[in-house]
């Protein structure tokens, strides 16, 4: 068959040279490093002996670089060279992370590193979401692609496959609307490079040219020579030609991403979005044909304790951390960015798909949990600096020079209270001589009015360590001073009612009295009944509870319910082995008897501890059929659940330890709720989504759906009489059954062997004590405002609160309380922090309400002006502030907003 010439050819495929590259997963970070270089080593020569080699794209990230030049700095000419050049292309991801267990604050964050490293080697960011291999996609993706000036994104999960062309339409869940590149279904992100795997002879490579041609919706097709770990390969040029000289269709070419996408947009048009397949929302549907595009459904399960941490410190970071600094900084204080920027460094470096979600060799998370160490380590000193600061610019003389005083801090965006939980530090002595004397403390604030008080524990002995400060200066409080050379204290921990500001503080003076506790109504306590103003809780003889909402006049019966089956799955799935065998804390005779005990903490809060034991079986065997199975064998599964009721709150906190001794199995808790809904909401980054209680049917798929999916920070389900959500501090998987109760189910754990390069994992099982932190919200029907009531008692119930204490001096100048901004509900807050430049304060916010909303912010501290910015804190519009100095804004159903304001630095 002659070959047509290049004028003859209608396509052109941009053969795109790259690498996936897992930073670490079946081999620890050491050992692909060591990959890494030689083949980081092997490209640079690659890219000067082969003039006309394009170039090679590094999978969207930046931190193979700095990985590399780690061991190779004398390279870092050599590699800047070639990256200014465009042969080699990085960005705009630092890492490429999972998209449901990290925030949306640090997929942000993410991109902001990715870019910025980007920069420093005088280079553009790759403006494609390249997100080929990541588990299936948010909601708000395309919004945050958009706000760093990326219309595209090229993935392979989360669509089923079927019916799809090569580019499509991506909306996210504000409207913001994207270029969907469809890796190629056949073969993954590998397609170029598998015809040499597998020897395709001519007749193969021209189906797949015709496939391509099929699936395109423009003559500019592309093929990607790659996959995990691959180095650039010499032989790559003769391919190309090789190929292009089989294809009757089409001109191929050794190309770039950048060169490949320029195209594409030129062959698009402005109507790109015209005529084109459009998915909306979060893309998370099982792959009914294709290879290696499964979306999973257990990554949001495995090794809990680690999402769990991972939790907390973004919390930390987000929420604590960064808006005290900024605060202070304002207000005259050291500027502490470097510090903070590295500890979200060593946050996001965890955050690699098969790192995060759990999927990898043991080694890997015991490398993660010392970067999780370093990024708490730093977010906790400097929330201490800051507190330290903090302290020696309060005006506390109306309260008496000499006086002990604790304040508050209150990083939610609204007060606590009426019932608030902080601590104090008292010299030993002091506290044991008012013992002695049946003395107890109590609080009054600037006007003396009482806050009273009880305390629910001593910490004898407490260790007050000093925060290190640029300058030594000799400071009331006893972190910097009297700890240092006292350690003799005792750290009370206390309950008062006395409500702290919204994003606030409020500072209250320690006294002595020989009046009892408080002991006004507030929280009662039985054997097996916990009971406020608005709710009772009771536990049944089998360890189920019955919680009666007063508001609404709702009752929900049958509540946690344990679950227990088997799990022969792995980091990625769970799966159901053969035969299973469901284990329920409803059968007594696999449970027990259980016990319940009250603990009253005066009358502003009680507790009931709910004791069982369950028998489950002790692992996985294989059967005589060769089937799978749990053993007949069982060992004993220790659950202690701890009911924690204040005055006044509407919520349940739940805190649930298990002792594990079982292999290779899930536990769950069931909690119906009898509502007459067809769809539940779960949240994940920046959004609260609607999901249907009916699982899609994909009987004959190759994936098969799953009823459990990832949340956050909160699961819940409503209809026209109320709601019920669970708030959760770890636990990151949930669902609303198909049943008629419409039970919510929380994944609590999962336990399960993983054999990765024949390398088996034994921390993946989570033997030993596990600890899950939880709490039950009923509420009243919130229609389309769900999302925004939701994520507010997410704020009560997640928002750090911090506390010190301290002997009142000659001190500064702000009040004894005072607030650093107002945030208006139903607006959530992401964080507050200094600009990346350092010259301005930056918030972001998000609507997670289906419709939009206007109100307005408000700023205690001087400020110039504020503009609407991008997610690179570029500002984009100046906003016209109220008479008032408030910063009004209009936010869209689902939007996130960048408010960069241009303050006065103290």
């Amino acid at each position: 068959m002659p070959t047509p010439t290049d004028a003859a050819r209608s396509y052109t495929m941009h053969v795109i040279s790259h690498t996936h590259w897992d930073r670490e997963w079946y081999q620890d970070f050491q050992g692909y490093r060591k990959r890494l270089v030689f083949q980081m080593d092997a490209l640079l020569d690659l890219l000067e002996g082969q003039p006309d080699f394009a170039g090679f794209h590094l999978d969207g990230q930046t931190a193979c670089i700095f990985d590399y030049l780690e061991i190779r700095p004398e390279q870092r000419a050599r590699l800047t060279r070639h990256l200014q050049t465009g042969r080699i292309t990085i960005g705009p991801w630092f890492v490429m992370p999972d998209e449901f267990v990290v925030s949306g604050e640090s997929l942000v964050r993410n991109f902001l590193l990715g870019h910025q490293h980007c920069a420093e080697f005088g280079v553009p960011a790759v403006k494609m979401g390249y997100v080929t291999d990541i588990f299936g996609h948010c909601s708000q993706l395309p919004q945050i692609l958009r706000g760093f000036g990326i219309e595209s994104a090229m993935l392979h999960r989360g669509t089923s496959c079927e019916d799809e062309h090569s580019e499509m339409v991506w909306e996210g869940a504000d409207g913001s609307a994207v270029l969907l590149v469809k890796v190629y279904y056949g073969t993954g992100y590998n397609d170029f490079i598998f015809m040499r795997w597998f020897n395709w002879d001519d007749k193969r490579i021209r189906e797949y040219e015709q496939d391509k041609i099929r699936l395109a919706t423009t003559p500019v097709l592309y093929s990607l020579d790659g996959n995990d770990h691959e180095p650039a390969r010499r032989e790559t040029l003769y391919e190309v030609q090789r190929v292009h000289g089989v294809m009757t269709e089409t001109r191929v070419m050794h190309s770039t991403l950048p060169a490949y996408l320029q195209a594409l947009w030129a062959a698009l048009g402005d109507d790109w979005q015209q005529g084109r397949r459009r998915f909306v929302g979060e893309l998370r549907t099982p792959a009914k044909v294709g290879q290696w595009n499964e979306v999973w459904n257990g990554c949001s399960s495995g090794r809990m304790p680690l999402k769990r941490t991972n939790d907390q410190i973004e919390w930390l970071l987000a929420r604590g951390a960064e808006p005290l600094q900024a605060w202070l900084r304002l207000l005259g204080a050291d500027d502490q960015q470097a510090y903070l920027r590295h500890a979200w460094q060593q946050l996001i470096t965890n955050h690699p798909h098969d790192s995060i979600v759990g999927c990898s060799i043991d080694q890997v998370h015991h490398d993660m949990q010392y970067r999780f160490d370093q990024a708490r380590l730093i977010g906790e000193q400097a929330v201490g600096e800051a507190l330290t600061e903090l302290s020696l610019r309060l005006d506390l003389r109306a309260f008496g020079v000499g006086s002990r005083v604790t304040t508050l801090v209150n990083m939610a965006t609204l007060p606590t209270g009426p019932v608030t939980a902080f601590s104090c530090e008292v010299p030993a002595g002091e506290f044991d001589q008012a013992e002695a004397e049946g003395k107890h403390p109590m609080f009054f604030d600037e006007s003396g009015a009482p806050a009273p008080c009880v305390i629910t524990r001593v910490e004898r002995g407490a260790r007050i360590w000093p925060v290190m400060q640029k300058e030594y200066q000799p400071s009331a409080f006893y972190r910097s001073r009297d700890g240092f050379h006292n350690p003799q204290h005792h750290r009370l921990h206390l309950l008062a009612r006395c409500t702290v500001p919204a994003l606030g503080y409020h500072t209250l003076r320690l006294g002595w009295t020989s009046e009892p506790p408080v002991t006004t109504d507030g929280v009662t306590a039985d054997g097996n009944r916990l009971e406020n103003a608005h709710l009772t809780l009771t536990v049944a003889a089998d360890g189920r509870v019955t919680l009666q909402d007063h508001d609404t006049a709702q009752t929900y019966t049958d509540l946690l319910t344990f679950e227990d089956c088997g799990d022969i799955g792995d980091g990625w799935n769970h799966r159901y082995p053969a035969r299973d065998r469901r284990v329920l804390s409803t059968d007594g005779a696999a449970r027990g008897p259980v016990t319940s005990e009250a603990r009253q903490m005066g009358a502003l809060a009680a507790s009931l501890t709910v004791r069982m034991t369950l028998q489950v079986p002790a692992d996985i065997v294989q059967g005589e059929d060769r089937k799978s199975a749990r053993s007949a064998d069982t060992v004993p599964l220790e659950i202690v659940t701890c009911f924690t009721l204040f005055a006044d709150a509407r919520r349940v906190d739940i805190r649930t330890t298990v002792q594990n001794t079982a292999l290779r199995h899930r536990l769950r808790v069931l909690l119906p709720t009898g509502r007459q809904s067809e769809t539940w909401q779960g949240d994940t980054a920046f959004d609260v989504v609607a999901r249907p209680v009916k699982v899609l049917d994909t009987a004959g798929w190759k994936e098969q759906a799953r009823e459990e999916g990832p949340i956050k920070n909160v699961v819940a389900i409503q209809d026209e009489r109320g709601g019920l959500a669970v708030l959760s501090r770890g636990p990151l998987e949930a669902c609303v059954q198909d049943q008629p109760e419409r039970p919510i189910v929380l994944t609590l754990f999962r336990g399960f062997l993983e054999t990765l390069i024949h390398e088996a994992t034994r921390d993946s099982q989570l033997l030993g004590e596990v600890v899950i932190e939880y709490a039950l919200l009923p509420f009243a029907h919130q229609g389309a405002r769900v999302g925004g009531f939701l994520m507010q008692e997410v704020d009560r119930y997640k928002a750090p609160r911090y506390d010190m204490t301290g002997i009142v001096g000659e001190g500064g100048s702000l009040p004894a309380q005072g607030q650093f901004v107002d945030v208006p509900a139903p607006l959530a807050l992401s964080t507050i922090k200094l600009s990346e430049d350092g010259h301005a304060l930056v918030l972001r916010l998000f609507n997670p309400q289906s419709e939009a909303v206007s109100s307005v912010l408000r700023l205690q501290v001087p400020f110039y002006h504020a503009s609407l910015a991008n997610m690179l804190e570029e500002p984009e519009a100046l906003i016209i502030l109220t008479p008032d100095r408030g910063i009004p804004l209009t936010v869209g159903a689902k939007q996130v907003v960048t408010v960069r304001v241009a303050t006065v630095m103290g």
